[in-house]
């Protein structure tokens, strides 16, 4: 009897694709490079290797074209708008300088998705602008600048933007809804800087910032922490955390206008040190049971209000041309003030059972104050 005979099996290799990464158009229309992806995973990197000159390479199987890279090449390029579609796209741009013509943009539209985008070494005339669409997003910069406007959209999502390095006669952060984590280092603007990380509970880090005119920060409802490490501001420093429980630490602040700080309603903390304003300083805690630790500041006056909670406030090395008023608001609260001095120090214990204590300054605070039931 025949045996049958065996057959063997055997794997056939397959052409290896990453169906995943997508394929990116680009076009060179007049003097805008176009950079389109579609609903893939797209990963690229874009980088300029002489003027007007630049290369748009896919990466981890994303294709240029149906090509691994493509260089561009013109006469003159203003700006380059990449635009990506729906999917967690990372974009990488370095060493880019549409700085050759006063319309210089480059703008980034990444659409929904967890989407990464890298910046280093860029310039521009006119602006720098990142869209990020929702979902979390992470936008990193480094060494960015532009004559015109910086600014950064994240939409919704929890979304993390780190900048170091950036300097624009405007810039604009608009975290949106979401937990969101901020930080802006070595910062300079011509103009304003203004920062929106919206509601829910956000960290923001601001350190060696600086701007001719306005920093406004506000932040919406939620936990809020903000701090930072020398502000300086031609005209005024705004700080509104919103409705939350926040955190504010603020160390070397100085505005030749006025500082403002305001934390909303419930359980808020301050600290602030080295604060310099030569108009006024305004710290309003809302309602809440709030501490607040203030030292070595100056300013023509300096402003303090709490409302309903039971507060603690403790000032030391205050030093005001005029006013310096303090208003605990309701509840049982606790203040402290030493080595300070005033023209018109007044301070307001508010209806509860307050607590002052009598240290040294260069006036007498116990008599100038009112409805404090005991003093220390």
């Amino acid at each position: 009897m025949r045996k049958p005979a065996k057959r063997r099996l055997s794997l056939q290799a397959l052409e290896s694709r990453n169906l995943l990464a997508g394929n990116i158009i680009g076009n060179l229309v007049g003097t805008t490079l176009a950079i389109g992806g579609d609903a893939a995973d797209n990963q690229l990197h874009v980088t300029e290797v002489a003027p007007n000159q630049i290369q748009v390479t896919g990466l981890t199987g994303t294709t240029i074209n149906g090509m691994p890279s493509i260089l561009f090449g013109g006469p003159l390029i203003e700006n380059v708008v990449i635009r990506t579609a729906s999917g967690d796209d990372t974009v990488v741009v370095e060493n880019l300088s549409l700085s050759d013509t006063p319309n210089g943009n480059l703008i980034f539209y990444t659409s929904d998705g967890d989407d990464v985008i890298r910046m280093k070494n860029l310039t521009t005339t006119q602006s720098i602008r990142v869209h990020s669409g929702r979902q979390n997003d992470i936008v990193h910069g480094v060494s960015i600048s532009t004559q015109g406007t910086l600014l950064v959209d994240t939409d919704l999502g929890d979304d993390k933007v780190a900048v170091y390095r950036a300097k624009a006669r405007n810039i604009d952060v608009d975290l949106q809804q979401g937990n969101d984590q901020l930080s802006l280092v070595f910062a300079a603007s011509d103009n304003n800087i203004s920062i929106d990380t919206g509601t829910e509970n956000d960290t923001t880090r601001l350190a060696y910032v600086q701007a001719a005119n306005d920093i406004n920060f506000t932040s919406g409802e939620g936990n809020d922490h903000f701090g930072s490490y020398i502000l300086r501001a031609g005209n005024d420093i705004n700080v509104d955390t919103g409705d939350g429980s926040d955190f504010v630490s603020m160390n070397r602040t100085r505005a030749n206008h006025n500082v403002n700080v305001l934390t909303g309603q419930e359980n808020d903390r301050v600290h602030m040190n080295r604060t310099k304003a030569f108009n006024h300083i305004t710290v309003d805690l809302g309602d809440g049971n709030d501490l607040a630790i203030i030292n070595n500041a100056k300013a023509h006056d300096l402003y303090f209000a709490a409302a309903g909670g039971k507060d603690s406030v403790e000032m030391n090395q205050i030093h005001t041309v005029d006013d310096l008023h303090v208003k605990m608001g309701t509840g049982n609260d606790v203040f402290k003030i030493q080595n300070s001095s005033a023209l018109n120090p007044a301070f307001d214990g508010g209806p509860g059972f307050d607590v002052l204590y009598d240290l040294p300054n260069a006036f007498d605070e116990v008599l100038a104050s009112i409805n404090f039931e005991v003093v220390i």
